[in-house]
């Protein structure tokens, strides 16, 4: 502010702004300038506490009448100042005029200019440009190395906001676990990993399939660690198989697996994928045994895999393989009726009548209703 700034031009009101006009630019102005916003900045400090003050006075009616009646009292004067200078013969200039001058005369003419000594030139040596270029690259060095502080700073809270979301998600509060990992976002808008985990969050708790789509997308041109890529490059398929886009969903996850071959999850995804929609059988039996033979998948994965193997020959008609599996599959957990179904369809097929009753009773006893029509 200028220091002839009146309390009304710190709030930007005119002189005879009502108070609801005060009060509404002080709240305006206080926001603005509230040192928090500025991480303790010295000179938004100074600016608050000067609208501060131009509230305490004009918002008060009483202060108010006399700052308006101390201001009216400078102004005049003021006028009677300059009154008394015109009067004395003295030149005076507009405010913002180029020859304003309070006290002195205007400029000399040209005739009197004539005289005087014409001062010579200086010149630009090669001293002064080794100093003007040692200058040049001190500022730069200076410009980076506060460029580089500033975005070591973001990164790092950044980081901690990220770990607070991670956090959050394991005590099951997702809705902060989500806000958490936006401030991340917008504290570093590179950080891959906190698009990945929203849109995790996204899809899983919210099933908004086509937002966390989005995250994913841009996850993807962030992450560089293939585990991270091929664990993104998953979610995604799955949003992709919710949305009924099938066949980009079965190359997300194609894509997954050259990033990393060995990820289970990924050929699990893309072997149940193949069975139960795209009906390739012959693919998700080659995708289910990579399963069964990789030394990371889980045992619930591996549950998953010898049972999708064994209904994928069970569509392909080959009983006695399907039946190996599906006895394996019940081994490991005895609780799925729908296997005791499907072993005693395959009992019924063989021409075994009681083993079937067995199973379809096994199945019944575990609550499954088999459908009408067994799906395709």
């Amino acid at each position: 502010m200028t220091p002839t700034a009146t309390y009304y031009d710190l709030l930007g009101v005119p002189v005879g702004a009502p108070a609801a006009d005060i009060r509404a630019a002080y709240r305006r102005l206080a926001v603005r300038y509230h040192p928090d916003k500025h991480y303790g900045n010295p000179h938004f400090e100074e600016l608050f506490k000067q609208v501060a003050e131009a509230y305490r006075v004009l918002g008060d009616p009483a202060r108010r009448a006399a700052y308006d009646g101390a201001l009216l009292a400078a102004r005049q004067r003021q006028a009677a100042l300059l009154r008394q200078q015109r009067q004395a013969g003295a030149a005076v200039w507009p405010v913002g005029h180029r020859y304003h001058y309070a006290t002195t005369r205007p400029p000399a003419a040209a005739r009197e200019r004539a005289y005087h000594t014409v001062q010579q030139q200086a010149h630009f040596n090669r001293r002064d440009r080794r100093i003007l270029l040692l200058i040049l690259i001190f500022l730069t060095t200076a410009a980076g190395a506060v460029a580089m502080w500033r975005g070591t700073r973001a990164e790092a809270h950044a980081d901690e906001v990220y770990t607070a979301g991670m956090l959050a998600l394991k005590r099951g509060d997702w809705p902060a676990a989500m806000t958490n990992w936006t401030a991340a976002i917008r504290e570093q808008p590179t950080f891959g990993a906190a698009y990945a985990r929203r849109a995790e969050a996204a899809a899983t708790f919210q099933q908004d399939y086509q937002t966390a789509l989005a995250d994913y997308n841009v996850a993807l041109r962030h992450l560089r660690a293939p585990a991270d890529r091929a664990r993104s490059l998953t979610g995604r398929a799955a949003c992709l198989s919710a949305l009924g886009r099938d066949a980009a969903a079965e190359q997300s996850l194609t894509e997954a697996l050259t990033h990393e071959p060995t990820y289970a999850a990924a050929r699990l995804a893309r072997a149940e994928l193949r069975l139960f929609v795209r009906r390739n059988y012959d693919g998700a039996i080659g995708d289910f045994s990579k399963v069964l033979r990789s030394a990371t998948a889980s045992p619930a994965e591996c549950a998953r895999a010898v049972k999708g193997r064994g209904i994928a020959h069970f569509r392909l008609g080959r009983r006695d393989r399907a039946t190996q599996d599906l006895v394996s599959a019940l081994s490991a957990d005895s609780t799925d009726g729908q296997t005791c179904h499907l072993l005693g369809r395959l009992a019924a097929q063989a021409g075994q009548p009681e083993r079937a009753a067995v199973y379809a009773a096994a199945a019944e006893a575990r609550g499954y209703r088999a459908p009408v029509a067994m799906r395709e």
